[in-house]
């Protein structure tokens, strides 16, 4: 069978003929669109720009040899030194003075000084010591020396004198006599009859013997040089 003069295999061959040279959507007849590759743009990361200071070296101050003693020092007092900001140069000269007594301290007084008064072991450290003399109560030194003062006084003047002291400072004393005087007993009130309470506290200290105070008295001297 033919069509308008061109057979059906002739057709077909031109068909396959085209198909050979096109792709299959030539042959049919579709028209083909060509998708164009897309651009990307990369950006470039961008510089940044840091600003160095340049440190200039500071000149140092001059010093005026001809009125270096009528002006400040500046160089001086940049330089903080550790020491200034934690303690005293008062407080090093205590450290200092406390260590020495301490060191020519007879070993029985100095033992008597570690348990009576300063409640630690009977051989501690010199550091122990001073550190524990530096913080001692002021009210317990004053007592001792109050204790080891009276004790030199005869009867009447230590009398009188225990008359004078505030019923504080008395008690503190009264701790001292009946921890050294073996046969010290007080009987009274301080706050009901005083006159009574300083006769039997002046009574105490009398009975203190001497070995007790050849004690007594370098230890009050050691716990003065803590207080200051």
């Amino acid at each position: 069978m033919k069509s308008k003069g061109i057979s059906l295999s002739e057709q077909l061959n031109k068909a396959f003929d085209a198909s050979e040279s096109t792709n299959e959507n030539e042959a049919l007849g579709i028209k083909q669109t060509v998708q164009e590759p897309i651009k990307q743009t990369v950006q470039e990361p961008i510089k940044q720009t840091v600003s160095k200071s340049v440190e200039v070296p500071q000149k140092p101050a001059k010093v005026d040899f001809d009125n270096r003693f009528n002006q400040p020092q500046p160089l001086q007092e940049n330089y903080a030194n550790v020491i200034d900001n934690t303690i005293s140069e008062d407080n090093i000269k205590k450290v200092i003075d406390v260590f020495t007594a301490y060191s020519t301290l007879d070993p029985a007084i100095k033992q008597t000084l570690a348990l009576v008064f300063l409640n630690v072991n009977s051989n501690p450290s010199p550091a122990k010591v001073v550190y524990t003399v530096l913080n001692s109560s002021r009210t317990d030194i004053r007592a001792l020396e109050d204790l080891v003062i009276l004790r030199k006084y005869d009867g009447v003047n230590r009398a009188f004198e225990l008359m004078s002291m505030d019923n504080d400072r008395l008690e503190k004393l009264h701790k001292y006599v009946d921890m050294f005087a073996k046969e010290y007993n007080q009987k009274s009130e301080i706050r009901e009859n005083k006159v009574q309470y300083c006769r039997q506290l002046e009574h105490g200290i009398s009975l203190i013997s001497e070995k007790a105070l050849d004690h007594l008295g370098p230890i009050s001297e050691l716990l003065k040089l803590g207080r200051g």
